[in-house]
């Protein structure tokens, strides 16, 4: 994993992830401060006997952590609510299942990027006997549960996996004439932003998926 580490790129949540940690020397798991973090942004922590939310009130953004959870799960759920505050807008209770099932999805990978950047990954990385232990290993050194280091783990693979499999098809495409250079202009598709065209003299040479945001 580490050979394939060398030449990993960030999604765009992951990368002004990243980029706020630049910009505060954040180099170090024990350095990922959440109540600081929240602090700064205004955002109020509350830790209560009482299941984890955000809620606005007032123009000022409130998050409730359940005390009674372990602190790696608290951790967690602060990092998950975080990306309520910092991503989405306005109550969850007003929107469809399918909106709320989205949101859900992009809070828990803020919550994953978060709390276990994939640089600090490599900085940490060991060699294992199990993968076990390696989730072990890495649930330590973050402070997070288990399960979500695993889940954190498999989206990074994902990742990788995506990004070799892309850079074998650039690989192949250059070893075709007609779908190697053989082209002036890049456009995306107008209604998918995920579908980029390979235009040459305004004609669709080939088309291609861009990686998930």
């Amino acid at each position: 994993m580490l050979e394939l580490l060398e030449s990993y790129q960030p999604v765009p949540l992951e990368d002004a992830i990243l980029a706020f940690y630049r910009k505060h020397h954040i180099a170090n798991p024990d350095e990922i401060d959440l109540d600081w973090m929240a602090r700064e942004a205004n955002i109020w922590i509350h830790y209560k006997p009482h299941p984890s939310a955000s809620y606005e009130l007032r123009g000022m953004w409130s998050v409730i952590v359940d005390d009674r959870l372990p602190e790696p799960q608290q951790r967690v759920e602060l990092a998950h609510e975080l990306g309520h505050v910092f991503l989405h807008v306005g109550h969850q209770i007003a929107i469809n299942a399918d909106l709320k099932a989205r949101q859900e999805w992009q809070a828990d990978r803020f919550a994953m990027y978060l709390l276990c950047p994939t640089p600090m990954i490599a900085d940490h990385m060991i060699t294992a006997e199990s993968r076990g232990q390696l989730v072990d290993h890495f649930a330590d050194t973050f402070n997070v549960p288990d399960y979500f280091m695993d889940a954190r783990l498999k989206l990074l693979e994902q990742r990788l996996q995506m990004l070799a499999a892309q850079r074998q098809f650039a690989a192949a495409l250059e070893s075709l004439p007609q779908y190697g250079r053989d082209y002036d202009q890049v456009v995306r598709h107008p209604v998918n932003p995920r579908i980029e065209y390979y235009l040459r003299e305004g004609r669709v040479v080939y088309q291609r998926k861009r990686a998930e945001v």
